[in-house]
């Protein structure tokens, strides 16, 4: 027994000798600094590595990229930069299969008034206070963080979560997996997540969501939020809305909300309940189960319940689940 734990512990120092040693040994294998001015547009398509983004009081672009590691084909690494009329365009250059351990980043600070289009596999994206008419990020494997960006938004990665702040402009997002969560958006949101949360906080705009496997959830939203979850919760807190909610497989639930218009809900196989703050007298009800019970106020119905008072029409249908308004 005492040599078998003889044996681990040299083999556990062997490990971490090693370690250490690839990481005092990096190679630079790339490393490029450029100031560039009259930049208009930036267009970047980054591999291996991390793109940050700045905007700051400044006229020109300060661009800085390097690549470094331990690797056996470093040589086959390079950080490509030209200027083109009024578009910057950065790129690297990578071998098809890399053996070894790569550190990689493009770092950009860039005048506040820019169009950004950003291209990055297997690394992060970070913008931040960017004012234009249109910013587009891809990236298909890494997170990526927004903030402070006045600008139509258009963001899609297929492995990595997203995370937006302070956006004022439409948002189009996209994931295949991966949790989305949005604070303090001004305008209209499309976001579909395929295996992801959706989280969204302090909207004013209408919102579209979709969900394959995943919950949704929104919070002090002020506009119309039609939502479709294949499977996973949909919940709506403090917000002055028009819903339409469809959920196959999950619950859809409410708390503090004011209906402004017309509203529809459907689940298949879960609950309806929603709290809601607007006085019954300007509501009217629509409600049928084929297996649940039905509330609405104070009146209660088994299959159907209609009930007609003021002229916002609530639609309710559940296939096996209850529903309750109060």
């Amino acid at each position: 027994m005492k040599t078998q734990n003889l044996i681990k512990r040299n083999l556990l120092l062997l490990v971490l000798f090693l370690f250490s040693l690839n990481s005092f040994s990096q190679t630079v294998f790339a490393d490029e600094k450029a100031n560039y001015d009259g930049v208009k547009k930036i267009v970047v398509e980054g591999r291996f590595c991390d793109v940050t983004l700045l905007g700051e009081n400044r006229e020109d672009v300060k661009f800085v990229g390097i690549i470094k590691g331990v690797s056996r084909n470093g040589s086959s690494y390079k950080i490509n930069h030209r200027l083109e009329g009024s578009i910057l365009r950065v790129w690297i250059e990578s071998p098809r299969t890399s053996w070894g351990n790569i550190d990689a980043s493009l770092q950009f600070l860039v005048p506040t008034q820019m169009e950004i289009d950003v291209k990055n596999s297997s690394g992060d994206v970070y913008c931040e206070n960017i004012s234009s008419d249109y910013t587009k990020i891809h990236a298909s494997s890494g997170d990526v963080n927004v903030k402070n960006i006045i600008s139509d938004l258009e963001v899609i990665t297929s492995s990595g979560e997203i995370s937006l702040y302070e956006i004022k402009g439409d948002l189009n997002s996209q994931s295949s997996s991966g949790n989305h969560e949005y604070n303090k958006v001004a305008g209209n949101v499309k976001c579909k997540a395929t295996s992801g949360d959706i989280e969204m906080v302090n909207v004013i705009g209408n919102i579209s969501s979709r969900t394959s496997s995943g919950n949704q959830e929104f919070d002090k939203v002020e506009g119309q939020i039609k939502s479709i979850s294949s499977s996973g919760n949909v919940g709506i807190l403090n917000s002055k809305t028009i819903l339409n909610l469809t959920s196959s497989s999950g619950n859809l639930r409410g708390q503090g909300l004011v209906l402004l218009g017309e509203s529809y809900f459907k689940a298949t196989s879960g609950d309806v309940s929603m709290n809601l703050l607007n006085d019954f007298e300007q509501l009217s009800f629509d409600l049928s189960a084929s297996s649940g019970s039905l509330r609405a106020g104070n009146r209660k119905g088994d299959d159907n319940l209609y009930l007609k008072r003021g002229e916002i029409w609530v639609h309710g249908k559940t296939s096996s689940g209850n529903q309750t308004f109060k």
